[in-house]
Order: C-alpha cells, then structure tokens, then sequence
C-alpha cells in the first residue's frame, strides 16, 4: 500500500510472472506423470486396485484453473 503505482504495476508483473511459469511447469509435468501412468496402467496397492492416472489428473487441472484465474485478475 505504500509503493507507489509504478513500483505496484512492478510487483504485479513479477508475480504474475512467477505464478503462471511455476501453474505451466507443474500442469506440464503432472500431465506427463498422469500420461505415463495410464500407458503403464498403473493401479493402486489397494484392495480395490484402483487406476492411479485419474486420480492424478487432478493436479494438472487444479494447476490450471489457478493459471487462468490468474490471467484472469491480472489481463
């Protein structure tokens, strides 16, 4: 509150910055895990053997939902 405008408008490109190379490495990462999981058809060591890629597949979505609404506060 006590930067002036411009050093604001700064702070909140470097964080924009930050954020949205940080939600694009981690959806891009996750996807991979989740890919290499179905092609392996990796189940979990569970009972109910259970497939793992969906419940991975959380994380790339939940990444890019933060990236978007991050363009979205700051576009």
């Amino acid at each position: 509150m006590r930067a002036s405008q411009k050093k604001q408008a700064l702070i909140n490109v470097i964080t924009f910055l930050i954020t949205a190379v940080t939600c694009v490495v981690l959806i891009i990462y996750a996807a991979k895990v989740a890919w290499q999981l179905f092609q392996d058809g990796y189940k979990t060591e569970t009972l109910l053997r259970l497939t793992k890629w969906p419940l991975l597949l959380i994380i790339p979505f939940g990444f890019l939902l933060m990236l978007i609404e991050s363009l979205r506060k700051n576009g």
